[in-house]
């Protein structure tokens, strides 16, 4: 829950969960690692919510992974096609749409406040990956839960116009 895993590298799975009962990643963000094969590789139950794995190099779920169920809820995934065919997954809301990062190539991995990321999840945990308070609600336009998807979550940043302190003009 609320993890960040970027800058990894290695010759076959991002994660790899071998005779585990279950792997479940929550509330997640992963990205710019460098792997021959998948993000992921379970030989058991497989949760992921909440979670943007943009990997456009690489696949997320192995396909070799003898998986009993999966569950796919808000999700971003680079390649959403990895989950379809799988007679035993659970989906609700996953997509392909860029998750507009400030900027991933110098490991900024904030939303963009244009996210479709911004209030797209429905349930998260309390705080973000930085310990901010979740959810911030900030009626983003795609309008499919409070919370965001992935580690961070979009802060209020109040009043835009007057945050100078200058709460007036006055004529002469």
């Amino acid at each position: 829950t609320n993890c960040l895993m970027t800058g990894n590298s290695g010759a076959q799975t991002l994660v790899s969960a071998v005779s585990a009962a279950s792997l479940s990643v929550d509330s997640c963000t992963v990205g710019t690692n460098g792997f021959s094969n998948a993000a992921f590789y379970t030989t058991g139950d497989f949760a992921l919510h909440g979670s943007i794995i943009w990997q456009p190099e690489m696949t997320t779920l192995d396909p070799s992974s003898n998986l009993s169920r999966v569950s796919a809820v808000s999700l971003i995934v680079t390649d959403d096609d990895s989950f379809y065919g799988l007679s035993f997954l659970e989906s609700l809301n996953v997509s392909d749409r860029d998750p507009a990062f400030v900027d991933a190539d110098i490991g900024n991995f904030h939303l963009r406040p244009e996210s479709f990321a911004v209030d797209n999840n429905f349930t998260g945990p309390a705080t973000d990956i930085e310990g901010y308070p979740r959810p911030v609600n900030l009626l983003h336009l795609n309008g499919l839960g409070f919370y965001d998807v992935g580690a961070y979550e979009q802060q209020d940043k109040g009043d835009t116009i007057f945050s100078d302190g200058m709460d007036r003009i006055i004529f002469n």
